[in-house]
């Protein structure tokens, strides 16, 4: 989907948000999040500056000749041209979807666009990477404004001007690569397709940048292990197979559903995990002395922890 879809998704919940990013009526670029715990579609400029609001149920109509999207809302006709086909296919679908199944989606028992946004949202995250932004800069296509102007009929002019904001947060997934203001911000600044992002090194070990038909850029990262790192995981999330995705996607999906769980020191299948940890760190022993597994005892600060009950 040309989106970045960082969602929010519980295990056995459904998808929170779903986020795409495209060009807007303007010729400016803009980052669409569809709201699915309040059914909305929010438009995002710079993450920070939220251009418009609107309800599922307003949706009325999409048309779409593979590089635009034509959304009918209420009374009024919004243009979007994502970065490629394929997130202009995948857009249309949802909008269609959406439209479609307005009452039952939004009908909280429905589970009709699960599955959809599921398959759309990237499943594995291979990295990520704080950064301090040296350079970026969005290059917009050569067709965008003949596309817009034959859309609409005219151009529109660009208001709600905002300072521009610096990336400072990388994801690296297998499908895009996630650019946000802070760690703080769900919502990503650009939602950019991984398939023709390439990354380049600079001849400082802290340094590295990217470049791709959409945008380009240069960052400076804490030492040349985290660049190692972030350019190996890079290189394969674009090389990931889907085999490899679902194999992975189920583990992943259930550590994130362990670590939003509350530690329930009764309930046996939590403190196996504790155990499990005590006995494979080797707390039970210390010199001559043996410790018997207790889920609060100071060894558990030999370990890192800051006090002697871990889930404290």
């Amino acid at each position: 989907m040309s989106q970045a879809s960082v969602v929010t998704s519980g295990h056995n919940k459904k998808v929170d948000f779903v986020y795409f990013g495209a060009y807007d009526a303007t010729t400016e670029y803009v980052v669409l999040e569809f709201d699915f715990k309040s059914f909305l579609l929010n438009t995002w400029r710079e993450a920070t500056s939220r251009i418009s609001t609107h309800s599922f149920g307003e949706m009325s109509s999409v048309q779409s000749d593979n590089h635009t999207i034509l959304i009918r809302i209420g009374s009024t006709s919004m243009v979007y041209v994502p970065l490629t086909e394929n997130d202009c296919s995948n857009l249309f679908l949802l909008f269609n979807t959406i439209i479609e199944n307005a009452r039952e989606i939004m009908d909280p028992t429905s589970k009709n666009i699960e599955n959809f946004c599921r398959d759309a949202q990237p499943k594995l995250c291979l990295r990520a990477l704080d950064v301090s932004q040296k350079s970026f800069k969005l290059i917009k296509p050569k067709r965008l404004k003949n596309t817009v102007k034959s859309k609409t009929g005219s151009l529109k002019k660009s208001e709600d001007k905002v300072s521009k904001k610096s990336i400072s947060f990388l994801v690296s997934t297998e499908k895009y690569l996630l650019c946000f203001e802070d760690r703080n911000n769900p919502v990503p600044l650009y939602v950019l397709p991984n398939s023709a992002i390439q990354m380049t090194e600079s001849s400082d070990e802290r340094e590295f940048g990217f470049k791709s038909p959409y945008a380009k850029a240069s960052f400076h990262c804490k030492d040349g292990d985290e660049r190692s790192l972030w350019m190996d995981a890079f290189t394969k999330s674009k090389a990931v197979t889907e085999a490899e995705i679902n194999e992975l996607y189920p583990i992943v999906r259930d550590i994130r559903f362990l670590f939003q769980t509350t530690f329930d020191k009764v309930d046996e299948e939590h403190v196996n995990f504790l155990r499990r940890l005590w006995e494979s760190s080797d707390l039970e022993h210390e010199a001559e002395k043996v410790f018997d597994f207790q889920i609060k005892c100071d060894r558990w600060k030999d370990l890192g922890f800051q006090r002697d009950d871990p889930v404290s």
